[in-house]
């Protein structure tokens, strides 16, 4: 399978988090990537750690967004709250071996009971003036946290079964629970 280096950035282009994840597949949605647990990850201030679980992210071609299927609960970071998370970010920069976007702050989620989680509003807004969001990028960053609250809670797009075949090839390739 192919190799994917994948960098969020925190604005303008400080680098938030970087790690490889595998190619799993391009469609009219996006690209999708699969993370195995265990596999590292690299932060922007030189830590390192390792994802708590398997995961399936899709990088869409036509939205500023993120999303991350985990494959099971975890005892640590965010699936151990979540099955789901789209981070609104720039429109991912995608080619044949990169993604790369820059991560805007606010976050929404879906727990394991399918309670839909609105995450971060005042880091977006706190960040909005220390970093110097221009004011088309974080109306941008507002009005697609609006429209993806609302797709969320009405289970549409990515939410409406897009995700199933690369969530099934990815999560019953081998058992989510085992290590990499």
């Amino acid at each position: 399978m192919t190799a994917l280096i994948v960098e969020y950035r925190k604005w303008p282009a400080r680098m938030h988090y970087r790690t490889t994840m595998t190619l799993l597949g391009t469609d009219s949605a996006g690209v999708w990537a699969g993370s195995r647990r265990g596999a590292a990850f690299t932060r922007g201030d030189g830590a390192t750690g390792a994802f708590p679980t398997d995961a399936v992210t899709l990088f869409p071609t036509d939205h500023a967004w993120s999303a991350r299927w985990y494959a099971r609960p975890a005892t640590s970071g965010r699936p151990a709250r979540f099955r789901f998370y789209l981070d609104i970010t720039t429109r991912p920069i995608l080619d044949d071996t990169r993604v790369s976007l820059v991560d805007l702050d606010l976050d929404l989620a879906l727990t394991w009971n399918d309670e839909v989680v609105l995450l971060d509003e005042e880091e977006f807004a706190h960040h909005r003036t220390a970093f110097g969001y221009p004011d088309p990028l974080a109306r941008q960053a507002l009005d697609t946290f609006d429209e993806m609250r609302s797709a969320l809670i009405q289970r549409a797009f990515p939410l409406d079964g897009t995700a199933d075949p690369y969530l099934a090839a990815w999560f019953s390739d081998r058992d989510p629970g085992t290590a990499p």
